[in-house]
């Protein structure tokens, strides 16, 4: 009896040494499974990161450029299970905000603040790497566009690219002509800078919804035609301006750096934007027709060219000294290209009123005289056949002072003048005996002749 109950007792001490052994081992698979989960979400989160409150994961799209995808969490249970999925959330990295800052040389994709704490840069790592080579496409391409002012455009181009965060001037490539290189140059470009780069169109310009737009590094603008003030304007701030108010659909107006640069292309090389003498933000290039015979690939063999150039950019000592707050002086970068433009650049009115005194001058052979009320009469006059219906609807006498003040015009004293007009038949005829305050115009007016 007593050995009976020993062996039961021994049975006993078995059993619970056997279960202390078989949770000591689920102890020790659980432990292996929580590390290789731990591993396995290591390897995996590097993809996924939440800014903010929201998941994203970092893709390459079909064009090899990084760029960043809404990724919703619950998607990672879907995904990978929610045991993975968890892990994942936990070793991903998590920023407060994001921000962009452009930078090339030495990238960073989390940048921690003062207060430590982490922001995720926007900014798209470039998919090329400097590598040392040769690249004689690129070079026939950049000497094409810049001409007498290569090294200006290799200085341009390593300022962009080694020092993203400088400002550079509007970059505005003319040609009347088609086949000038204009649009490779920006593709060129655009496939260097990938995600960091867009082309955009005036209509996007004008578009209050600029979030997508106003933080790229580069944007450039194809068959460009821009005269409304409140794009001029625009314009002129992004090129210039530390922060921008960027706005997009559904959402508050945000404050953010910026570090753009633009690039304007047209076919018309008198009057592609509006340019005052004052106005040193552009750099225009007339570019000529390409002479030689290029091919269709020679877009292809200059981005396979991209890493030696990078790399030839790393090395090359700039020519300039980067002073201005655009790098370039105006004297660096002024061109007759430029001149024209400024030369056309002045309002529809005023080159009209401009061609309408020219007309009568050169008729009567002297100098003419207008009192303001009397000028607006004649413009809009019916046998006025040099003046556009458009301006004789919207000419005014607040206008007209506003462009004399421009010419440095001012009113004389009360005196008796001749009124000349055209009359019924198109001929310059006078009034005899007017009085009034008046302005002057002679062939001697250095304004009158540029247009």
């Amino acid at each position: 009896m007593n050995d009976t109950v020993q062996n039961q007792v021994k049975s006993a001490a078995e059993i619970a040494d056997e279960r202390k052994k078989e949770e000591e081992r689920k102890k020790r698979e659980e432990a292996a499974e929580r590390e290789r989960i731990k591993k396995q979400a290591a390897a995996i989160a590097c993809n996924y990161v939440r800014i903010g409150g929201t998941w994203y994961k970092e893709c390459t799209n079909v064009w090899g450029e990084s760029v960043l995808e809404r990724y919703p969490a619950a998607n990672m249970d879907e995904d990978f299970g929610r045991k993975l999925g968890t892990a994942i959330r936990e070793a991903a990295p998590k920023c407060i905000n994001s921000v962009c800052e452009p930078e090339h040389v030495k990238y960073q994709r989390f940048i921690e603040s003062p207060s430590k704490d982490v922001y995720y840069n926007k900014y798209m790592p470039l998919k090329y790497k400097p590598k040392e080579g040769e690249w004689p496409h690129i070079e026939q391409l950049l000497r094409h566009i810049f001409g007498e002012q290569y090294d200006l455009g290799l200085d341009y181009l390593e300022v962009m690219y080694i020092y993203p965060k400088r400002r550079l001037p509007i970059l505005v490539l003319v040609s009347k002509e088609n086949g000038t290189g204009k649009s490779t140059f920006c593709n060129f470009l655009r496939e260097i800078y990938g995600k960091n780069a867009m082309a955009i169109t005036v209509d996007t310009i004008g578009n209050q919804f600029n979030s997508e737009w106003a933080t790229k590094n580069l944007v450039y603008v194809e068959e460009a035609l821009i005269e409304k003030t409140a794009l001029l304007e625009k314009i002129k701030s992004y090129s210039t301006a530390m922060e921008l108010p960027t706005e997009q659909k559904g959402r508050d107006i945000t404050s953010q750096r910026t570090y753009l640069k633009m690039i304007m292309c047209s076919n018309d090389e008198l009057r592609p934007t509006i340019i005052t003498k004052e106005d040193t933000r552009h750099w225009v290039r007339k570019v000529p027709i390409i002479s030689d015979n290029t091919g269709n690939g020679f877009l292809g063999e200059c981005v396979d060219e991209i890493p030696a150039f990078l790399y030839a950019l790393t090395k090359r000592q700039l020519t300039t000294e980067g002073k201005d707050r655009l790098w370039f002086s105006h004297e660096e970068t002024e061109t007759e290209a430029w001149r024209k433009i400024v030369e056309n650049s002045r309002k529809q009115d005023e080159l009209e009123l401009t061609e309408y005194l020219n007309h009568i001058i050169s008729e009567v052979g002297h100098s003419v005289s207008y009192s303001i009320s009397e000028l607006v009469s004649v413009l809009k006059d019916k046998n006025t056949k040099i003046v556009s219906e458009k301006i004789k609807r919207d000419i005014s006498s607040v206008r007209l002072k506003e462009i004399f003040r421009g010419w440095g015009l001012y009113e004389s004293k009360l005196k008796k003048h001749k009124v000349y007009y055209f009359n019924d038949e198109g001929k310059v005829v006078s009034r005899n005996n007017v009085t009034g305050r008046i302005f002057t115009f002679s062939n001697e007016l250095s304004f009158l002749h540029n247009f």
